[in-house]
């Protein structure tokens, strides 16, 4: 069996390979060796156009996924280029704002999130009318966050939607007076670290300067805004999605 190192890749897949900057979006379906692409450009990056392994962001959206590329690209390089940055938008993110607030950052631990939102649909709701579960809260909470400050709206089945705003607030100021974030902060804090520290962005825009996506089309609106103002300056974004 032909291992991944010795692959020969397409006419399509080569090109895609050896795109050397500038903004780029592959479009590439189930089985069309995209993994393989992300890997061989990465390694194409480094040994052909001399980038420095250490300003290359690659991030995923599930931990399997971000551990799976990264295991893929040390066997293709034997491990020759271990500052290659592999992540989660929430963990890179998170990364991020730890590094850059003047104050420490923690993350919410599930208990004591739970334990609040529960006391909340106490308060907010009526013991006898229809409330939602905590995982319906639980659910508005992180689709609002991902909206980014974008036109929101409560799903259907969510009770009473003119309480949510109210829950919010209450919710935002728990976390802000326990000095924690939950795990769609992560993606609202850093969005809000990059519009108001310009010294920030600029930073972290000087050590990434080549920022890959993969299934891109998975991608929110707050984690897009955020990788948008990370790759303003440099304008290597290459991204790889299902167009399905």
């Amino acid at each position: 069996m032909t291992s991944p190192e010795k692959r020969i890749p397409s006419e399509d897949q080569s090109e895609a390979i050896r795109f050397a900057s500038g903004p780029c979006q592959i479009i590439a379906g189930p089985g069309s060796g995209k993994t393989f692409v992300l890997v061989e450009h990465i390694t194409y990056l480094i040994e052909s156009l001399h980038i420095s392994p250490s300003s290359i962001l690659v991030l995923t959206f599930s931990k399997a996924a971000a551990l799976e590329m990264q295991t893929r690209f040390q066997e293709r390089t034997s491990s020759a280029y271990p500052d290659v940055t592999f992540g989660t938008f929430h963990s890179v993110f998170y990364h991020i704002l730890r590094l850059s607030s003047p104050r420490p950052v923690k993350v919410a631990d599930a208990a004591s999130r739970n334990t609040y939102l529960q006391q909340l649909i106490r308060e907010y709701y009526d013991k006898e009318g229809e409330r939602p579960s905590l995982d319906m809260l639980s659910s508005e909470i992180s689709r609002y966050k991902s909206a980014a400050g974008r036109n929101f709206t409560a799903s259907l089945s969510f009770p009473c939607p003119e309480l949510l705003p109210r829950i919010l607030r209450d919710y935002n100021r728990f976390l802000k007076e326990n000095n924690m974030l939950d795990y769609d902060d992560m993606i609202s804090d850093c969005l809000h670290l990059f519009r108001t520290d310009k010294r920030a962005l600029a930073a972290w825009q000087e050590r990434f300067s080549h920022i890959l996506v993969d299934e891109f089309q998975d991608i929110n609106p707050g984690q897009y805004s955020v990788i948008r103002l990370l790759g303003a300056k440099s304008g290597n974004l290459y991204t790889v999605g299902d167009d399905d």
